[in-house]
């Protein structure tokens, strides 16, 4: 994470620690909410298992799993049709990130993990488990925020009608919309780094021209 990144990262979690404070003193924070943030840091403690792994399978499993207390908790065609899509999407991630693991070609990367995770001090191991835990927390609040309204419309699915108050509103978009930038800025430099590495190709030119940044086409 570098450059602005870093500096929006930050600017995100105190966003999403004021939110907690405000709806923790008006007493709107609910069980189903401490149980989401729970299991973030649960599942996000794999950054001690591998400093890189909490931004892979820590996201993809968050997904999965709080989706499912999710739905599991408050049954309705609403959290199934959001927060079902939330645990498709984590299923997927995780099965992508499996099989990648396991492949040959990916064992360069892998040993540079290994070297990432071997010189990241255990502070600052600590720190990022916090701040992620509550990033992966907040990402399935819509899901939630669907949840508690237990109907379908427009508004709902995207997030903009929440019967919770204005604060559970704010809070099920600031994550997504982060990840979301996260998401954009990460495949910009990625683009940047393979142009520099591969631009010469002809066959990666052509794969360019055909390929979109973030969606095929």
């Amino acid at each position: 994470m570098n450059g602005p990144l870093r500096v929006i990262f930050a600017v995100a979690i105190l966003v999403m620690w004021v939110l907690f404070g405000l709806a923790w003193s008006q007493g709107s924070w609910t069980p189903l909410q401490w149980a989401m943030l729970g299991v973030a840091h649960v599942v996000c403690a794999i950054v001690f298992r591998n400093f890189v792994y909490v931004f892979s399978y820590g996201y993809a499993i968050s997904l999965l799993l709080i989706n499912l207390i999710v739905v599991a908790t408050l049954p309705s065609v609403a959290s199934a049709l959001v927060g079902g899509c939330g645990m498709l999407y984590g299923l997927r991630l995780w099965h992508f990130l499996h099989t990648r693991q396991r492949d040959s070609s990916f064992k360069a990367v892998r040993a540079r993990s290994d070297a990432i995770h071997e010189k990241t001090p255990i502070g600052a191991k600590a720190g990022v488990w916090i701040m992620v835990s509550w990033l992966m927390a907040f990402h399935p609040m819509t899901a939630y925020n669907v949840a508690r309204a237990a109907r379908v419309d427009a508004c709902i699915v995207a997030g903009l009608r929440i019967a919770a108050g204005p604060w559970a509103k704010v809070a099920g978009i600031v994550a997504p919309l982060y990840v979301a930038f996260l998401m954009y800025c990460a495949a910009r430099e990625l683009d940047a780094k393979q142009a520099e590495r591969y631009g010469s190709a002809t066959e990666y030119r052509a794969y360019r021209d055909a390929t979109g940044m973030l969606t095929p086409g």
